[in-house]
């Protein structure tokens, strides 16, 4: 899953490729994390993370505003799931938007300090690591 996810992002990242070139990638990536299986929980969001991390600023374009705005709130819903390690990477998905502050980040930004809040105490230091860092960041 971690080796798909990075193949997924480096052709993506290639300079003739794009998000805009390969426009089914999100949506099916999105579709993943709805079926219920953590295998395809874990490998799309994996993927998602990196190209959250590596294609913020192409994310953050006008075009791409409203299918952001529904990964983050998808984002947010994962908040709860059992995993840890998978609390974490929905946090850091989100984490990437803070300072370009595109308006889907602003519009689910109160379900996100919620969000945030409400895992304070969570048992996974990854996860508390990654709360830490969103509100520090968020504090600039």
């Amino acid at each position: 899953r971690r080796t798909a996810a990075q193949i997924v992002t480096t052709i993506v990242a290639r300079e003739d490729s794009s998000l805009k070139t390969w426009p089914e990638l999100l949506p099916k990536l999105m579709e993943l994390l709805n079926s219920g299986s953590e295998n395809h929980v874990e490998g799309s969001l994996g993927a998602l993370r990196l190209i959250c991390e590596d294609h913020t600023r192409q994310l953050c374009e006008q075009e791409f505003g409203e299918q952001l705005n529904q990964m983050i709130a998808k984002f947010i819903t994962l908040f709860h799931l059992p995993r840890g390690d998978l609390r974490a990477a929905a946090i850091n998905c989100i984490r990437q938007f803070i300072l370009p502050l595109p308006n889907a980040f602003l519009m689910n930004m109160d379900s996100f300090l919620k969000g945030l809040l409400d895992l304070h105490k969570d048992s996974s230091a990854e996860v508390r690591k990654e709360i830490c860092t969103s509100l520090c960041l968020l504090a600039e």
